[in-house]
């Protein structure tokens, strides 16, 4: 089992978007030891986990409660509907959107999901030592954490989460999407922000779907 450390984004991850490059090459590792690890029956584990924690920029327990039919896609955009977002006082979700062109992740993510035949997206095992599927259950967190340090030992899923928000937040002309702190603040759904953004920083998702110049998915 991999070794825990107590890491923080504020102190040890980088304060910058690394861009696709480095974000694909991480993926692409997560794929080869997939392809060499036959102990789960053919299935991509690790570059499940990597790509599902980065696309919606989920928490790992929350990324774990999803289910295949909450991803529906267009020509444009993914939409996760009703993510759950935990560490609220209160039960809370969110709807993801996801911007397909300039997105070399998007269609490998809905590759995964089309491939899914369990009830959730990442699905856990029979038992604590066993690599057979249960079509019914969820994985655990610590598998997740354990399998994402197993493709770089600098990478945990928080620093996924933090790299899709500087993602987000980085200039167009960086391969990032120019988001402003409100949309960030909408788009993942955070609790607080600083007071003025109380004010004058209400975004709803219509303003989100706007700024990536996309149309929302017909009903």
């Amino acid at each position: 089992m991999i070794e825990r450390k107590r890491r923080s984004i504020l102190h040890d991850a980088p304060r910058r978007w690394l861009g696709w490059e480095h974000i694909q090459g991480l993926y692409n590792r997560a794929l080869i030891m997939d392809e060499e690890d036959d102990r789960d029956d053919g299935r991509k584990i690790r570059s499940l986990y990597f790509i599902t924690l980065f696309e919606t920029g989920g928490r790992k327990a929350e990324v774990i409660l999803l289910r295949p039919e909450q991803i529906r896609w267009s020509d444009e955009i993914i939409k996760v509907e009703r993510m759950e977002v935990l560490k609220r006082r209160e039960r809370w979700t969110r709807n993801v959107i996801i911007k397909i062109e300039d997105n070399p992740l998007a269609y490998p993510f809905i590759d995964h999901v089309e491939e899914c035949d369990t009830r959730y997206l990442l699905p856990g095992y029979t038992g604590r030592f066993s690599t057979e599927i249960d079509p019914e259950k969820h994985i655990s967190t610590s598998h997740v954490y354990n399998k994402i340090v197993e493709i770089d030992p600098d990478v945990w899923p928080h620093w996924i989460r933090d790299q899709r928000s500087w993602h987000l937040s980085a200039k167009i002309i960086d391969d990032g999407r120019d988001c402003d702190s409100y949309l960030l603040k909408k788009w993942f759904d955070w609790a607080s922000i600083e007071m003025p953004a109380r004010y004058a920083g209400r975004r709803e998702e219509e303003d989100i779907l706007d700024h990536f110049g996309v149309e929302d998915i017909k009903s």
